[in-house]
């Protein structure tokens, strides 16, 4: 039986076209039984039980030649960290790769009850629409600079908000089955048929598709006193702090710009019910949050995150 989808896409773009940029998070999910089942073998390949994938948040990431004990070490001060130390963490390394999973959930009674109510829907129905449709959202975003032109732009008394406009694009896409809102309507009908008069599933039975793309110019046309305080206003800028105001002394970070290299992958699974994975080609990022850290946890409001000076 041919399937038939309903398809749509949001996308923005700051200044001039480009093909592709050397900064990039590509973003995709798949809610779908083979498409879980087949990210959780191919993580089951690569490390076998020395880490976790169901209901784990996976980490894959290449480490410079020989860099590997380094790389393991920085890992190993990530894992000791205080705010993560209730969840469940593995850690293991390849000949190229570190592989490092954390669990979701902070305690056994979490997991039973979040399993319990996933089962729940899956004897309702949910398992129906994970084994014969292929549901999908992607998400791109391209720059065409680094994290080193992002640097000069801030040193130059630029914003950081207004250097990361000059030229990217984010482009969102979403394809539904056709199917769909008439077997998550039986999904519902089967577990609280009240629901059905919700409006959210009144949107749902109206959505059809959307297809919008804003294009603007990039904000390097704009004045320079403009791009020195774009929505964050001039109190925050580069100038108004002194070395010790802007830059992270952390050895885990000054670590990973020795140790890392700038691409790797996230992974998230569920299997037989969701797969996400997050291709990530950041260029030179672990030296900006060294050098500009506080500097981005004061702009974002970020400080209480931030790690004790090493």
């Amino acid at each position: 039986m041919q399937q038939s989808y309903e398809l749509s896409r949001v996308a923005i773009s700051f200044g001039e076209d480009f093909e592709q940029g050397p900064t990039s998070v590509k973003l995709k999910m798949n809610i779908n039984t083979k498409k879980a089942q087949d990210q959780y073998q191919y993580l089951r390949s690569k490390a076998g039980d020395k880490i976790d994938v169901d209901w784990s948040i996976v980490c894959v990431q290449k480490y410079a030649k020989g860099q590997k004990d380094a790389m393991l070490a920085v890992c190993n001060k990530i894992i000791s960290n205080q705010r993560i130390q209730q969840y469940k963490k593995k850690l293991f390394a390849d000949d190229e790769k570190v592989y490092f999973s954390i669990q979701v959930f902070p305690d056994e009674e979490t997991q039973n009850t979040i399993e319990g109510q996933l089962q729940m829907f899956r004897d309702a129905g949910l398992d129906t629409i994970l084994n014969d449709q292929d549901n999908q959202c992607k998400l791109n975003l391209d720059t065409n600079y680094d994290c080193d032109k992002i640097a000069q732009d801030i040193n130059n008394g630029i914003s950081f908000q207004a250097s990361i406009l000059k030229q990217i694009k984010l482009e969102f896409l979403m394809q539904i089955d056709n199917n769909f809102v008439s077997e998550i309507e039986k999904l519902i009908k089967e577990i609280n048929p009240e629901m059905l008069e919700s409006p959210q599933v009144a949107f749902l039975q109206m959505y059809k598709n959307v297809d919008v793309e804003w294009a603007f110019r990039s904000t390097d046309e704009l004045p320079h006193s403009i791009q020195q305080s774009l929505m964050q206003g001039e109190e925050s800028t580069i100038k108004n702090l002194n070395p010790t105001e802007r830059q992270l002394d952390s050895k885990t970070v000054k670590g990973l710009v020795e140790a890392a290299e700038s691409s790797g992958v996230l992974y998230f699974t569920i299997d037989e019910v969701l797969a996400v994975e997050i291709q990530y080609t950041v260029p030179n990022v672990y030296s900006l949050i060294l050098n500009y850290g506080r500097y981005f946890a004061k702009l974002f409001g970020l400080n209480e995150f931030l790690p004790k000076n090493e």
